[in-house]
């Protein structure tokens, strides 16, 4: 076994055109064989990493000589591949990211966002936030106003601010439009003081109000404060669950009811993960003969002790990742990334008690063959897969 110092990289990911791509995040690990020379290549023992505002990254722990493959972690496309050589810190300069785009603006975002009936949308809002454990966060806005622009570019380009706002649904309403009024009286809410006015109300997945607020609230001199923003958004976030003791408590109930774990591990920024959850849900009361079904994100705490437990290294760090564990947290079977029918079937096959066959084809029948990685941005779910932390 040849021994050798790990080096790191640094570098700067930009699109074909040049420009850099901001807070991007992407899995990378080394090609390695599976079994021989002739073996497919496998992507494992990586990492993942956020580059900056500015599109500069560093990659830790790299092995001199190796190939890298570096992934985009929202759709699960290659990215880019890096040669490393025995430099450290090794210098890549700029990499170019294939299909790479800086990702939508404040503007882009606002127009899109100004939905035409936010009565429907609220309340579409509040069923994505239950299952995704977070509260629904609306913006009345003028979407004009450069206090506006700047909420939603902190939003897209700063990552504490990303992560912290992950934990909320969020919406845009236009003060200004024609449902704004009727909104705002559903809500219990007092009409907005004036077109350049911002108001933030939050509220909990059943629809409970938590806060309301005024712009003033999170700035500064009349601009948006960054760091009051992000406290306001922290104070304001659900309780963040523990995954060790959700793990803990769904094998103590697998153990007490003869059933087995099913775990899904997964990341609000990503639209496979939302899918497959939204999926697993809809088909709960058949899952539950055999499974008690426990959901982590990335969000929890103690997330990477309680994966650690279950997931092998060798697996990476892909999501959405779904697991079937007997009652002592043995794993039975496993798949990465969205499940064909193939690969779900393997699955329960492997670790199902009690289904049916007709069960198991009506769970199969179900299952969404093909789902399409959504390519525009979305403040309220899914982010856009350049802007994906």
């Amino acid at each position: 076994v040849k021994i050798q110092k790990l080096v790191r990289a640094k570098g700067q990911f930009v699109d074909r055109a040049g420009r850099p791509l901001y807070s991007t995040q992407f899995y990378y690990g080394p090609l390695v064989r599976e079994h021989n020379e002739t073996a497919p290549w496998l992507g494992c023992f990586g990492g993942h990493l956020t580059c900056d505002e500015d599109g500069n990254f560093i990659l830790n722990d790299l092995v001199v000589g190796g190939r890298y493959r570096i992934v985009n972690a929202q759709n699960h496309q290659t990215a880019t591949m890096l040669a490393v050589d025995q430099r450290s810190p090794f210098d890549a300069g700029k990499v170019i990211v294939r299909n790479g785009t800086p990702g939508p603006t404040a503007e882009q975002e606002i127009a899109r966002l100004c939905l035409a009936d936010p009565t429907k949308a609220y309340e579409r809002a509040k069923q994505e936030a239950a299952r995704r454990h977070q509260r629904v966060l609306v913006l009345i806005v003028d979407p004009q106003a450069a206090s506006t622009r700047q909420l939603v570019d902190f939003r897209l380009r700063y990552k504490d601010v990303r992560l912290a706002a992950d934990n909320f649904n969020m919406l845009i309403v236009e003060a200004a439009g024609k449902q704004a009024a009727p909104f705002l009286r559903a809500l219990d809410l007092p009409p907005t003081p004036g077109e350049a006015w911002t108001q933030l109300v939050v509220r909990t997945a059943e629809g409970a109000p938590v806060t309301d607020a005024w712009l003033p609230e999170v700035s500064t001199d009349g601009q948006i404060d960054r760091a009051r923003l992000l406290a306001w958004l922290r104070a304001h976030s659900p309780p963040v669950p523990d995954a060790q003791q959700l793990l803990d408590d769904a094998l103590a109930e697998a153990r007490q009811s003869g059933r087995r774990v099913l775990v899904l591990q997964t990341a609000v920024w990503c639209h496979p993960s939302n899918l497959l959850q939204d999926y697993l849900e809809s088909q709960r009361a058949v899952l539950d003969q055999d499974f008690v079904s426990v959901q982590i994100d990335e969000r929890w705490a103690n997330i990477q002790a309680a994966i650690a437990r279950i997931r092998p290294k060798s697996n990476g760090i892909g999501l959405p990742w779904l697991a079937a564990l007997d009652a002592d947290g043995h794993l039975l079977s496993m798949l990465q990334g969205y499940p064909n029918r193939e690969t779900f079937q393997d699955l329960l096959q492997a670790s199902a008690q009690r289904l049916s066959p007709d069960e198991m084809e009506a769970l199969l029948s179900a299952l969404v063959q093909k789902p399409t990685v959504k390519k525009s941005s979305s403040i309220r779910g899914t982010i856009h897969p350049k802007q994906a932390e």
